[in-house]
Formats: structure tokens, C-alpha cells, sequence
């Protein structure tokens, strides 16, 4: 993982390269990028986002998210929107905070069962699968993103990471990573809503508001785990990539 410098820390963007692989090689830089959503980036952080080359965006948030803050374009990248969170009746998920609060998902019901609705159907995700095509294909840089940058665009990166070969607790670290390139946001939430009078869980919760939660993200691979025998196989049956094809995929982004 590396920053990209003169990129403000919040706005959560990184090159998932550099991360070492099970059989010690290394990510490739200059291919992956997450980030939040690019309505937030100053026109001087634009400019470094043009010099990345990037040739797809994929924006992974709702109808509704996008929106109320469309993305600016970047020089010659094909934009591309592909809602990552649906529920089982297929309507997009809404990740803003009104949305979340309308929802009442900061509660200990709600939050279960939004995480098992939501986190344990991510994995399977179409729009994941239509990333991965561009990423087989060679059409990259690609830069990935939400809204916060944090839970569909973290699960995104895990599974690239997983993919190329990374282990499962390297590729939760860049997930977890969050809370710290989102700290003022968690630091100012914090302050704005005293967690110290809710029990542990509660407030564990309600830092998802502004940060990430390891419990969601290892919900997302245990329904991997519920239904195949390790992330080989998932890879093959979802994205139609074998074992074959995975090391075709290593040999092209790892070093």
C-alpha cells in the first residue's frame, strides 16, 4: 500500500500495490487505486488523479449517491457505475448517512441484520464482476470508490488483494487502514456524539458511521466461506477464473 502525495489523508485514496503476496512477491503500483468519492477532491488533487492515467472509474454507490455528488471526470477514463450494495429484492443500497439514519441501521437489530443483508451479499456482487473483467482484460489503472471509500470500495479491495494472491490478514489490514486515513472524521464524530455512555457494542457500531468495523468485513468472507471450500473456488465460480487464469492474473500485476 502506498499514499499518493498531495492528496489529503481523508479522502481515503491509495495504490493498493507494494502489499506482499503469499509466495513473496509484491502488488504492483501504479494499477489499483480506492479512494472516496471525487465530488470531495480539490481541483489540485484532481490534477494528481489525472496524472495517474487512470482508464476506468468504477463508482460503486447508489443512484441516489451519485446524484447528489456526481463525479468530476478525469482525463481520458472511462466512467462507469455499477452500484456494488443491493438488497435481495435487487433495489440499491443507500449508503449516505440521512439514508443509514432513516433505515435506523444504528441499532443492534438493524445492524445485524443490515450486515447480513448487505456485507454477505457483497462478495457476489455483479459489480465486482464487471471490475474484474476490466482488471483480466488489462484495462488499467482502474480507480475504485464509494462515497467514503470505506465499506463497498474496502471489500473491493480485499477481494483484488485475494485475487493477486495476498493472504486474508494483509488484504483485512488495507480494509481496516480506513480508520486511519478517516481519523478526523471519527475524531469529530466522536466529539459530536459521546460514545462513553453506550456499551461496547453500541459505540463499536456507531464508529461505522465514519469508519470501518472488522466484524462487517469478515462477515462479507464468511459467506464466501459458507459456500466454497477456499477463495480459489470462489474466484473460479463467481469470476469464472481458475487456477490458471488466477496465475495469469499474478503473473500480470505481481512482482
Amino acid at each position: 500500500m502506498s499514499d499518493i502525495l498531495g492528496i489529503e489523508k481523508k479522502r481515503n485514496l491509495r495504490d493498493l500495490g507494494g502489499y506482499k503476496t503469499q509466495n513473496g512477491k509484491h502488488v504492483k503500483k501504479g494499477y489499483f487505486f480506492r479512494s472516496s468519492r471525487l465530488m470531495d477532491f480539490d481541483q489540485a488533487e484532481l490534477e494528481i488523479l489525472n496524472s495517474l492515467h487512470i482508464k476506468k472509474i468504477y463508482d460503486l454507490r447508489s443512484k441516489e449517491e451519485v446524484k447528489d455528488a456526481p463525479d468530476p471526470e478525469l482525463k481520458g477514463a472511462e466512467y462507469i457505475h455499477s452500484s456494488a450494495a443491493a438488497r435481495a429484492d435487487g433495489t440499491e443500497v443507500n449508503f449516505s448517512p440521512a439514508a443509514l439514519i432513516a433505515e435506523n441501521v444504528y441499532s443492534k437489530e438493524s445492524n445485524d441484520e443490515f450486515t447480513h443483508k448487505v456485507y454477505g451479499n457483497l462478495p457476489f456482487s455483479y459489480a465486482y464482476k464487471r471490475m474484474f473483467e476490466d482488471i483480466v482484460a488489462g484495462n488499467v489503472p482502474i480507480l475504485f470508490h464509494c462515497s467514503a471509500g470505506k465499506d463497498r470500495t474496502g471489500i473491493a479491495a480485499i477481494l483484488i488483494l485475494l485475487a493477486l494472491g495476498v493472504d486474508e490478514e494483509t488484504a483485512m489490514y488495507d480494509y481496516m487502514l480506513t480508520n486511519e486515513y478517516r481519523k478526523e472524521y471519527i475524531e469529530r464524530f466522536k466529539k459530536d456524539f459521546p460514545l462513553t455512555k453506550l456499551d461496547g457494542e453500541l459505540a463499536g457500531m456507531l464508529l461505522a458511521y465514519e469508519g470501518v468495523t472488522y466484524t462487517n468485513a469478515d462477515y462479507s468472507l464468511k459467506r464466501i466461506k459458507e459456500k466454497y471450500e477456499n477463495y480459489d473456488e470462489y474466484f473460479e465460480k463467481e469470476y469464472n477464473l481458475d487456477k490458471d487464469a488466477l496465475q495469469r492474473l499474478r503473473d500480470l500485476y505481481t512482482e
